[in-house]
């Protein structure tokens, strides 16, 4: 997903654009003024962070990391692997729709945000350059570390 002002720059220059995300987000797309489309269940990353969090004991407002260097990697290690883990997931539950609509396209070019894994997929899948639009500092640049935890 690209930010706003990305699509509006885009079809400014008499690209396509239309941006896919999950059903649930559709209306507030199309309220922007750019076409949606939904694919895949309503996944609620946050929900499952919630439920997550509570499995774990995990109180994130007050959570500080073990004095012990080697504990607080490890805590840190767990914490990045349980994110990553929730964006992979919700990578599964859309890619079968997104990877179906993308190849119905003619797609020059997919832009997807930090925690759209799906975007990389439909790239490689189609020969096209998929592009990382950041939305703020990079906090998934360390992903490679743990892809085989996640996928």
């Amino acid at each position: 997903m690209c930010a706003r002002w990305c699509r509006w720059a885009l079809r400014a220059r008499s690209h396509d654009v239309v941006v896919v995300s999950k059903p649930d987000t559709v209306p507030a797309i199309v309220g922007s003024g750019l076409p949606a489309f939904g694919v895949g269940p309503d996944f609620d990353s946050f929900a499952l962070l919630r439920t997550e969090s509570a499995r774990r004991d995990w109180k994130p407002e007050t959570e500080v990391l073990s004095a012990d260097q080697t504990v607080a990697a490890e805590q840190e290690r767990e914490r990045q692997v349980v994110g990553f883990g929730l964006a992979a997931a919700a990578a599964r539950a859309h890619a079968a729709d997104a990877v179906s609509f993308a190849e119905r396209g003619r797609s020059e070019l997919v832009v997807f945000e930090p925690t759209g894994l799906v975007g990389p997929l439909i790239g490689t899948l189609l020969d096209v350059p998929a592009v990382r639009h950041l939305w703020s500092i990079d906090f998934t640049a360390p992903i490679e570390e743990y892809v085989r935890e996640v996928c």
